[in-house]
């Protein structure tokens, strides 16, 4: 008995010691987890849908026809016809010039035409003066040819008869003279100077020939210098610039008139090496100018420059607008919006919620009873606003968007929706 007394007392004494201790142990373990305290963060759950992926290209507007009327030679303006933002019709008359001087050129080329006529006509006539003295020439040898043959097979039979006293003395020496060579020698030289004389005449014909030529197509140019004077539309459209006025001379070195069709109208812009063999001409985009509300517009793209500028080191490209209601005007600001990635029914998350870490990719998961899991994940098209979630992650997650960075994987956190 007294055993049990002492052992007794003895766990009491232990109790008394131990107690204190278990129960400050306790306490602190409780004061502990009152102090683990929760992180509000923002959070929305995976969504899915379409994403498009987009290119913005910066350019200006310009009508896609515009001529620059400037006349052909500097002259005195007589009248003009148009103002700044007249719209004319293909044909119409703009302004006229004064035709004195023009007019005194044409009547000068028409006389040189006559005078270069004329000479054709007396080139003419000595060519065929000088075929005439040919003929004649050749004439002439084949006579004496004939003569000389005759002669020269007769000239022993004449010798004899002379020696028999039945002709004279004076006859055997004619029949000498026409069966010499040098007679035909003389005829033969004469053939030769008339075939020089018509190659001389043929030659005078070739060159009267071409100064004709000259003459008429100076008077061509005169005349059409004339019909400039008289400066019509080569297209409908509006006057854009006028930089003429009656009595001042007019230059042939700059427009004296501009005329623009905006009907059509083109954007000039640029685009970068890793974009331009992802555009097709005929592509159809979108063009928002800011002149007109940030309104937008549909066209298509015209060209694409396959050489890069060599100052930019863009490829131009044109972007063809129909302004068949005339609101888009040339020189305004443009942007150029281009579809380049488009992907259908997928999952994507706001991109604040992906973070990157050693080249691998994280979002934040709000789990049960407040706790958050940190998952890998596989990305797709980065718009700018959503990431899309290729693998890592299910439609009925909820993602952590903002906050993150006061979180890591052993965080208690309050998750406030953003999408509800």
């Amino acid at each position: 008995m007294k055993k049990f007394v002492s052992f007794a007392i003895i766990l009491i004494i232990i109790v008394a010691i131990i107690a204190p201790r278990v129960l400050n142990i306790i306490n602190k373990e409780s004061d502990e987890e009152e102090s683990v305290t929760e992180v509000a963060v923002s959070g929305q759950q995976v969504q899915k849908g379409d994403l498009s992926n987009y290119v913005e290209l910066i350019g200006s507007t310009r009508a896609k026809n515009a001529v620059n009327i400037m006349p052909a030679m500097p002259a005195k303006v007589e009248k003009v016809s148009v103002v700044v933002g007249d719209f004319v019709e293909e044909g119409e008359l703009l302004f006229t010039l004064e035709e004195t001087s023009v007019r005194d050129q044409v009547n000068q080329a028409e006389i040189a035409v006559s005078m270069a006529q004329v000479g054709v006509k007396n080139a003419q006539a000595g060519i065929n003066q000088a075929q005439i003295g040919y003929e004649l020439s050749q004439s002439n040898y084949s006579m004496q040819q004939d003569s000389y043959d005759l002669g020269a097979s007769n000239l022993e039979k004449y010798e004899t008869m002379y020696e028999e006293g039945i002709i004279s003395e004076s006859e055997l020496e004619q029949a000498r003279i026409q069966s010499q060579p040098e007679t035909l020698s003389v005829l033969e030289k004469q053939l030769e100077q008339s075939k020089s004389t018509i190659n001389q005449a043929q030659i005078g014909v070739e060159s009267a020939n071409a100064s004709l030529r000259q003459a008429q197509e100076g008077l061509r140019q005169a005349r059409e210098m004339l019909k400039d004077m008289t400066m019509t539309a080569p297209i409908s459209g509006y006057v854009t610039m006028s930089n003429i006025s009656n009595n001042n001379f007019a230059s042939n070195t700059q427009p004296a008139i501009v005329i623009q069709d905006i009907n059509e109208i083109i954007v000039d812009a640029s685009v970068t090496e890793t974009l331009i063999n992802q555009l097709e001409i005929g592509a159809t985009v979108d063009v928002k100018l800011d002149a007109l509300d940030d309104q937008i517009f549909k066209g298509t793209i015209d060209t694409i420059s396959t050489s890069a500028d060599q100052r930019t080191l863009l490829y131009p490209l044109t972007v063809k607008l129909d302004n068949s209601d005339l609101k888009i005007k040339p020189g305004m600001f443009a942007t150029v919006i281009i579809l380049t990635e488009e992907k259908a029914d997928t999952l994507y998350v706001p991109s604040e919620a992906v973070l990157l870490r050693d080249d691998l990719y994280y979002v934040y998961v709000e789990r049960d009873g407040g706790t958050v899991e940190r998952l890998e994940v596989k990305v797709g098209i980065d718009t700018g606003h959503f990431i899309e979630i290729l693998d890592g992650v299910l439609l009925e997650d909820v993602v952590i968007t903002k906050g993150i960075g006061l979180i890591d994987d052993n965080s208690r956190i309050k998750v406030i929706r953003s999408d509800q």
